[in-house]
């Protein structure tokens, strides 16, 4: 799942987006009491949602349950203002349902760069992230995320474990300029579950360092157009000549 989402959210406000990481569940997301998404499948998101910033409590619960029954999972939510943050209902390490809040990293990257970020939640070992072959990141336990600023390409991504093996089939992903890419690793190694969701992020890309303008990078002054004004002078004194000519015919 490719997510695009905008980097920026008004000062009072946050950017939100939730992920669907439990495996075999469908889900209706319950906020503050009301229901907000009904029938959410595993490995979906939402759109990038503004929230205004405050408190919320979510509740997650079977799809077509009766809503005032006891949620599956639950959490309270606190939503700062202008952040970019991801939600995700996950499994931990020990195979247990939770729910993680993430602030999303939104520095900027170098000219021709990308941000790759693996977030491990999944119940599996330590892994390793692989790009076009190479190791990236190692050791990234459940619950950790790990990052790196690579150049802005497509590339294959795979994730493996600590002794090679790779965990979820390879990801072609065409890593953009100036934006950021978050790997969320979801599901369940010991019930084969497991699996790979990509969320990307636009604008992280640098600020021009200048404008150009010529002259060594300063405003470029009028030029006054003299040959111009050397054409117009020539040109008005024939016309001045040959009027007096014309005058003197008709004397």
């Amino acid at each position: 799942v490719t997510m695009p989402m905008p980097a920026w959210a008004q000062a009072a406000n946050s950017i939100v987006t939730i992920v669907h990481g439990l495996p075999k569940f469908t889900a209706d997301i319950y906020v503050n009491g009301d229901l907000l998404l009904s029938g959410f499948q595993p490995e979906e998101a939402t759109d990038p949602m503004e929230l205004p910033a405050g408190s919320y409590a979510v509740e997650i619960r079977d799809a077509g349950a009766p809503e005032n029954s006891a949620p599956a999972l639950e959490a309270d939510l606190d939503v700062p203002g202008g952040k970019n943050l991801s939600v995700i209902a996950h499994l931990d390490a020990s195979g247990n349902p939770t729910v993680s809040v993430f602030d999303n990293d939104l520095a900027r990257v170098p000219p021709g760069r990308a941000r790759l970020l693996v977030r491990h939640q999944a119940e599996a070992p330590p892994v390793e992230l692989m790009v076009d072959g190479e190791s990236l990141l190692s050791g990234v336990a459940s619950g950790d995320e790990g990052e790196r600023v690579v150049a802005a390409a497509r590339s294959e991504i795979a994730i493996a474990s600590e002794d090679g093996e790779s965990l979820v089939d390879p990801t072609s992903v065409n890593l953009e300029e100036g934006t950021a890419y978050y790997l969320y690793l979801i599901g369940s190694s010991t019930e084969a579950t497991l699996d790979l969701m990509v969320q990307r992020v636009t604008g992280v890309e640098s600020a021009p360092s200048g404008v150009a303008t010529g002259l060594g990078g300063l405003v470029a002054q009028p030029v006054f157009p003299w040959a111009v004004v050397m054409l117009m002078v020539a040109a008005g004194a024939v016309a001045a000549r040959a009027a007096r000519e014309a005058g003197r015919l008709r004397t």
